[in-house]
């Protein structure tokens, strides 16, 4: 899922996903559109928000987990 699909999906705006991120809409903006590459640090906290939302698939026996290794690594574990 990349960010324009998530604020599609938790019914965002530009400017509430910035208030999120602390960074400015037109930023958010230029990221949504592809004419911008975040910072790392902006990239793992994007990363992090979209990751809260996911939850286990009891019904099809898949399990996701999440968890931070360290400052820039998100270790993400699947489970059948």
């Amino acid at each position: 899922m990349n960010i324009k699909e998530y604020k599609r999906e938790k019914g965002l705006t530009n400017q509430e996903l910035a208030d999120k991120l602390k960074v400015s809409k037109a930023y958010v903006s230029m990221i949504s559109t592809g004419r911008r590459v975040p910072s790392r640090k902006l990239q793992v906290a994007i990363d992090e928000m979209m990751l809260e939302g996911l939850k286990p698939r009891d019904d099809i026996g898949i399990t996701v987990t999440a968890e931070r290794t360290g400052d820039r690594e998100i270790t993400i574990k699947i489970t059948l």
